[in-house]
């Protein structure tokens, strides 16, 4: 374990740090949500789709480069920036995610569309897990691999509604 201080023969999570941890990742989300609503309408959906792709991208960098510290505090810090990082893109991805399919879908398909997004966040985290719940190497690989989707798919989208100021 990583992240983990000695108790008696084995290694804990101390509570605290789990608590930065779930805590910083969620304040992430906020503050990526709550800016984000501007930004869509300043530089556009597909824009900041983009954005929350590579932000995603940086805190996945982040945090898998946080093991190799060689000070236990130094590495809970760096996964709490890498957490951070990525509570920042989730909000970005899932207010974008929903804005967007709010606008462009009909009203009889709107809900069963807008629980795509959530639905396979979940069912990715889901499936990495349980393909190895220690390799974290292949979780990266995994996480960069929604990255790199997220991308294709805003580099082949050309149908996403224009900024307000281009009306």
């Amino acid at each position: 374990m990583y992240y983990g201080s000695p108790f008696g023969n084995s290694l804990i999570l101390p509570a605290l740090w789990q608590g930065l941890w779930a805590a910083t990742a969620a304040l992430g989300i906020m503050i990526g949500a709550v800016s984000n609503g501007f930004l869509q309408d300043m530089f556009g959906r597909r824009c900041m789709f983009a954005v929350g792709g590579l932000v995603s991208a940086v805190g996945t960098a982040v945090a898998y480069v946080s093991a190799d510290r060689d000070d236990v505090d130094a590495r809970r810090g760096v996964l709490l920036a890498g957490k951070f990082v990525i509570g920042l893109s989730q909000g970005i991805m899932m207010s974008t995610c929903q804005t967007y399919v709010s606008e462009i879908s009909p009203p009889r398909l709107r809900t069963i569309l807008l629980g795509f997004y959530p639905f396979f966040i979940v069912s990715l985290c889901i499936s990495t897990f349980l393909q190895s719940p220690r390799d974290r190497r292949l979780r990266a690989v995994v996480s960069f691999h929604t990255h790199t989707m997220t991308m294709l798919t805003v580099a082949a989208c050309s149908d996403f509604p224009c900024r307000p100021s281009d009306k």
